[in-house]
């Protein structure tokens, strides 16, 4: 599973590791940061299609669960919805819950 989605965990850990040695050089301008950016949420992009990918492909794998992690709240519900029933309700209920479904932010008043 961590296979699938090993090849673009790599590219965007070696970009990371590229725009971290600019920073450091002081090499950084408004251009490259744009075209970081860009190319982060492209990887972003492809790292979520992959799970996707193997989570349709594997509806019952208990461990496709797992591709949750390198997602955002919202790709991670779409992903979820993938997975057979049996999967999300069994052991990995206790992983998944508190993954996709975050408490609410609860605006506290400012007292003076």
């Amino acid at each position: 599973m961590e296979k699938a989605i090993q090849p673009v965990n790599l590219e965007m850990r070696q970009m990371a590791q590229q725009f971290d040695s600019l920073v450091h050089c002081k090499e950084f301008t408004e251009e490259l940061e744009k075209q970081y950016s860009e190319r982060g949420v492209t990887l972003y992009n492809k790292l979520e299609a992959t799970a996707f990918v193997f989570a349709k492909m594997h509806p019952n794998m208990e461990a496709a669960v797992i591709l949750i992690n390198y997602l955002d709240v919202d790709a991670a519900k779409k992903l979820v919805k993938l997975l057979h029933p049996s999967v999300l309700k069994g052991r990995m209920k206790s992983f998944v819950d508190p993954r996709i479904n975050l408490p609410s932010m609860q605006t506290v008043p400012y007292d003076e």
